[in-house]
């Protein structure tokens, strides 16, 4: 198992190194962990256990490690064995299933939502988060979008900064309907003092007047910078927000009188955040996969053996959305980040099959019972394996974070199709693209299997 164990580590680390492609440092420091973690966990898997078994027998008796009579297979390998036995027969309807479900996930995957609505991810019954939902009730949305006013030395109090002001604000105002309210240095001294046509004193006077609180968040102690607030409708997903943000930069984009307008704030700052986790998703994925193909290459020098675990990752990266759309479910800052979980859990699962399918067909047996063979021994082992992940990960959906449930959720999920596509989608993969010998060269009882194939 070392070597299978070994071949599936490397392909594993060089493809959780693949999210240093994201423009997420959040999401490069996660890879770069995940590659560690791998990596530490092999060593110290050989090392603690080879030595704790050695600590372990070392006191034997010879009478307990006297050979004893060989066990009867046990109903997991005989369920595998039937299990791979019915794959090999139905392998072209079974990949084109998958490969139509995947298809489906694929084409759902840029329609879910990225949540990032706080109030969303954390306890629903905490206090704090009902009296929020009370003052929403009361006075509408709390969300705005923050732009920061440069005056670029400029004293921000003159008149034609805050007209300035004032007429940004009413144009985006009365261009987007999901604009509800604009807050302004320009807008808080029209509430208290009036009209913005009146003398520089007055003006200078009326803003040097308004509320310390409200002077803070709307202009800088040195008068040279100020904000304008947008504030949001209620119940606008993320993904609306950021593509409101960006027809408002465009609309404001450049110098006015002198002033540089341009976004920024926490929440301007979380939908770039979650804007940049997503945006070279697609070229993750790509990169992950096109990885595992070429160092399996180098290292079996056979595209065949190289192919057979792509497929069934691929297919799990694709059920993966299509379950969480059929489930109404967003993704997260924290899931959003499960496409490289797949490639590493998925190319374990798949690799130790191959590996064991291998060696049984170096034996000179044909390839479906290569496929059986393999299936009943190894699939052991990683169906057990997978059940105890589902389990530990299952706990994390009885957490009060909604945060955690999805995650826990999700990665159960992946875990159950990485498990089912190495079963059910890796042998029939390798059953269609098995190398057919020439009948010629065929000896009776192989055109028979062949036949019966």
């Amino acid at each position: 198992m070392g070597p299978a164990v070994g071949v599936s580590l490397i392909v594993m680390v060089f493809s959780f190194l693949t999210m240093y492609l994201s423009k997420a440092p959040m999401m490069q420091k996660f890879g770069l962990t995940l590659a560690i973690g791998v990596a530490c966990s092999y060593v110290v898997e050989f090392g603690l256990m080879f030595s704790s078994l050695s600590l372990l027998d070392k006191h034997a008796s010879t009478a307990k490690l006297a050979p004893k009579k060989l066990s009867q297979p046990s109903r997991l390998s005989l369920f595998l064995s039937h299990y791979a036995e019915w794959v090999t027969h139905h392998a072209g309807i079974l990949l084109t299933i998958g490969v139509v479900l995947a298809g489906l996930g694929f084409s759902f995957e840029k329609s879910i939502n990225i949540e990032t609505d706080f109030t969303k991810m954390i306890p629903q019954n905490m206090t704090a988060l009902k009296n929020t939902k009370y003052l929403q009730s009361k006075i509408g949305s709390t969300t705005y979008l923050t732009y920061l006013v440069e005056g670029n030395g400029q004293d921000i109090r003159d008149q034609d900064n805050l007209k300035t002001i004032d007429q940004v604000g009413q144009k985006v105002d009365h261009k987007y309907h999901d604009v509800t309210d604009v807050t302004s240095l320009s807008t808080a001294y029209q509430q208290t003092n009036g009209s913005l046509n009146t003398s520089q004193k007055q003006l200078t006077v009326g803003v040097d007047n308004l509320p310390t609180s409200l002077k803070q968040t709307l202009i800088s102690s040195n008068h040279h910078d100020a904000t304008i607030q947008f504030k949001i409708r209620n119940g606008l997903s993320s993904k609306e927000q950021l593509k409101l943000m960006n027809r408002i930069n465009h609309d404001i984009k450049g110098i006015h009188h002198g002033l540089k307008i341009s976004p920024a704030g926490a929440q301007v700052m979380m939908l770039l955040g979650i804007n940049n986790m997503s945006a070279n998703h697609d070229l993750i994925i790509i990169a992950g996969l096109s990885i595992i193909f070429i160092v399996l290459f180098l290292i079996y020098r056979d595209w065949r053996l190289a192919l057979y675990p792509v497929i069934p990752i691929l297919l799990v990266l694709g059920l993966s959305p299509l379950t969480l759309k059929l489930l109404g479910i967003s993704y997260n800052p924290v899931t959003i980040a499960l496409s490289s979980l797949v490639l590493g859990i998925g190319t374990e699962f798949t690799i130790l099959i191959l590996e064991r399918y291998r060696e049984e067909l170096q034996r000179g047996i044909s390839t479906r019972d290569a496929i059986v063979s393999a299936t009943t021994s190894v699939g052991q082992a990683i169906t057990v394996s997978g059940f105890t992940v589902m389990g530990g990960f299952s706990a994390i959906m009885f957490s009060s974070f909604p945060v955690l449930k999805s995650f826990g959720l999700i990665t159960v999920l992946d875990t159950g199709y990485s498990l089912i596509c190495a079963l059910t989608i890796l042998p029939a993969v390798i059953y269609l693209l098995r190398k057919r010998k020439p009948a010629a060269t065929q000896s009776s009882s192989e055109q028979a299997t062949e036949r019966d194939d």
